[in-house]
């Protein structure tokens, strides 16, 4: 009878030959541990992994961003003017106008403001102008298919890109901007549709047009700040299709200086609404009829609430017209009647002498101006009413007769420098020697 002990010697070898292996591939292991996870690795720094796929998913990303951009400038440029603004004080700056028509063209203006081609290839002209919103109308070349694309309906709220156009010595520039929060708004003065912008990654300039990354015209940003505010395309197509037209040839002008109605001055002056009459030129066009404290509320008819809407009412009207003027006086009715005079005329009064600037000396602080001279160096150099004089050409806290004698001994030609707190920030002006 035959014995199993060959097939016991065959799994004898089999187990033995299986735990050699089974040692083998664990000693190659703790050699491979050893290589990957040495002795040392707590004593070193480690170095966080390189995230490849990561890279060049965040590349593709700003590259996609980047030709989107390109793309964007290419359809967008043709659509949008470039035009120069200058404010009475002689300040000047390039702004946008996009096209809401082949020909015409919109912009966000101040009163008295000039508008004008920035350059010989671009003739523009005002042809209407919206002084309660402060858009102004533009008539420029033609252009075939000139015509932004206004986004209608209501925004996306959510996180996104907006391309931000300003202006440039060679033409619109574009950038990329991101928006935390958008919604629609109405102002609660006009009525206006406008869009609140919150969480952007920088202040915006006022003027300046946003897009949508799809080409579609957003609107005008009209302030930017912690809130920035856009008059929506919308409304900017509806205005300047309401806007009166400009007046050609002479302006009229009443010989006054005005104020908004503060709270303040509505409590003294029992009026609710309208403009303040803060100066009233000696023999001028309104001497005997208006007073310094005077509210003015209407004209011919017209309602008036703001600076922009006195002074726009105030241009259009022609020379040797007679206007009505309607307000309040020390709580009382008031009506009266000017004849308006050549605004040219007006302003061709002699300068002042000196700044031209009164005020009152805080201590500790500077020189809170009063009141302005009419074509005075003040005047010119853009102070206002309200500023803080805080420093003359480093000399701080100054009192008037600090920047008077310092106006005196400066060279005809020669600027003070002054730094003005106007509001919560403060500014740097050029106060000229005539």
């Amino acid at each position: 009878m035959s014995t199993p002990a060959p097939a016991a010697g065959r799994q004898g070898r089999e187990t033995r030959l299986l735990l050699v292996t089974i040692a083998i591939s664990v000693g190659v292991l703790l050699l491979l541990a050893r290589f990957r996870f040495p002795d040392d690795g707590a004593e070193r720094p480690v170095a966080s992994a390189p995230a490849p796929l990561e890279r060049l998913a965040a590349e593709a990303t700003y590259e996609e961003l980047a030709s989107i951009m390109a793309d964007l400038e290419r359809r967008v440029s043709p659509r949008v003017a470039v035009v120069r603004t200058t404010a009475l004080a002689g300040t000047s700056s390039l702004v946008v106008a996009p096209r809401i028509a082949p020909d015409r063209a919109v912009v966000l203006s101040r009163p008295a403001e000039r508008i004008e081609s920035a350059d010989e290839s671009t003739p523009v002209e005002v042809v209407a102008h919206d002084v309660t919103n402060g858009v102004g109308v533009l008539r420029v070349p033609a252009v075939d298919d000139g015509a932004v694309l206004i986004r209608t309906g209501l925004p996306r709220t959510g996180p996104r890109y907006v391309a931000v156009v300003e202006a440039a010595a060679g033409g619109p520039i574009l950038r990329p901007v991101y928006v935390g929060r958008i919604q629609l708004v109405a102002d609660a003065r006009t009525g206006a549709q406008q869009l609140s912008m919150v969480g952007l990654q920088r202040t915006l300039p006022s003027g300046a047009a946003i897009f949508a990354l799809d080409g579609a015209f957003i609107g005008l940003v009209r302030d930017s700040g912690d809130t920035t505010t856009v008059l929506t395309g919308e409304f900017l197509r509806t205005a300047a299709g309401a806007a009166p037209p400009e007046t050609s040839g002479a302006r009229g002008s009443f010989g006054v200086e005005i104020d908004p109605l503060t709270p303040g001055l509505t409590r003294a002056t029992g009026a609710d609404r309208g403009v303040v009459i803060a100066y009233v030129q000696p023999g001028g066009p309104a001497d005997k009829a208006l007073q310094s404290g005077d509210v003015v509320q209407s004209v011919d008819g017209t309602q008036v609430t703001t600076v922009g809407e006195f002074r726009h009412l105030e241009g259009a009207r022609a020379p040797g017209a007679s206007v009505s003027i309607a307000g309040v006086r020390r709580g009382s009715a008031l009506t009266a009647a000017v004849t308006a005079a050549d605004a040219d005329a007006i302003s061709a009064i002699p300068a002042v002498e000196g700044p031209g600037i009164v005020g009152r000396h805080v201590p500790g602080a500077g020189t809170e101006i009063v009141t302005i001279g009419l074509r005075s160096a003040a005047a010119a150099a853009g102070l206002q009413a309200g500023d803080l004089i805080v420093s003359v050409d480093g000399r701080q806290a100054p009192d008037t007769a600090d920047i008077a004698n310092l106006y005196r001994a400066a060279t005809p030609g020669a600027a003070l420098l002054l730094t003005v707190r106007r509001g919560h920030r403060h500014h740097v002006l050029g106060l000229e020697k005539r």
